[in-house]
């Protein structure tokens, strides 16, 4: 249950349960006086392990309030799933400013040039929700639903200036070229203030750079991490006389849906994926491509 509620408020609850079989779902309107409201009972096992990776569930979990725990096991699983992964946190930054200016104002400009304003705007919409993500990150602060977001940016000190470039940017006053080069102008000043505050945090000067860095499967030569695997299994394929009976689609298939890097990947995969979706395939190459190889 949120700390915040008024009359429009719909209700969700959270039960956590330790039985082997679930309650039935329970989502549904109720009526009264003249309104409708909505309430949803969501529900968890209390052994359920691992982190909470969507952020709107984070948010709600961390701004809302716990009813009825006995025992205290309920608020020991929320604490232990709410806890933040640094370097994630980081490299999910990285990631956005190193796309802002690209993704959102260069492509919002060609598209004012080939005269579709409306994708412009759009583009902008787009690029202004992920800048203020952004401010939400930078801050260590989960990312909350739409509806939340301007209450929360000032809940977490964000500065009555960025505030205002916001809402200069959100307003459209009409639909003529000048108007969507104008949201881009004002979207390039937010971006351009939201990169300096990753650069204080982070102390990284070239965004870009740093993106490539991190991301281990990105490679900027013609002869990637993708290309040597492919030309390790092909040699062995030829190797072993069977190169001739497959359709190295289905292994190139393979390699992209497992997102692999080396041959030991490779590997690892075809034991892992043998009762997944790639079964046949990996039964056929166990049989031929020892694991030792």
């Amino acid at each position: 249950m949120r700390n915040y509620m008024d009359k429009l408020s719909d209700l969700d609850f959270a039960i956590f349960y330790d039985d082997e079989i679930p309650l039935p779902l329970f989502e549904f309107h109720v009526t009264i006086g003249k309104e409708r409201y909505e309430i949803n009972i969501h529900q968890q096992p209390l052994d359920q392990n691992g982190e909470i990776r969507n952020s709107q569930k984070k948010h709600a979990y961390r701004s809302g309030k716990i009813l009825y725990d006995s025992d205290g096991k309920v608020k020991k699983l929320i604490e232990e799933k709410l806890e933040y992964g640094k370097l994630n946190l980081q490299e999910t930054c990285v990631s956005l400013v190193s796309q802002l200016k690209w993704r959102w104002i260069i492509h919002a400009t060609n598209a004012v040039r080939r005269g579709e304003t409306e994708a412009a705007h759009l583009l902008v919409n787009t690029g202004l929700e992920r800048a203020i993500q952004l401010l939400f990150l930078l801050n260590e602060e989960d990312i909350p639903h739409h509806k939340w977001m301007p209450k929360e940016l000032r809940k977490i000190g964000v500065s009555e200036e960025i505030l205002l470039k916001i809402k200069n940017i959100i307003l459209v006053r009409d639909y003529e070229d000048s108007e969507a080069v104008r949201r881009i102008l004002e979207l390039w000043e937010l971006c351009e203030t939201i990169e300096k505050m990753a650069t204080q945090k982070y102390r990284i000067t070239d965004f870009n750079e740093e993106w490539f860095r991190q991301d281990r499967a990105r490679q900027r030569t013609r002869n990637t991490i993708y290309d040597k695997l492919e030309s390790e299994i092909i040699e062995m394929l030829i190797e072993k006389r069977e190169f001739i009976h497959w359709d190295w689609h289905e292994i190139r298939w393979f390699i992209n849906l497992n997102l692999l890097k080396s041959k030991e990947d490779f590997f690892e995969a075809l034991q892992i994926d043998s009762t997944g979706i790639g079964k046949e395939l990996c039964e056929r190459l166990l049989k031929f491509i020892p694991i030792t190889t």
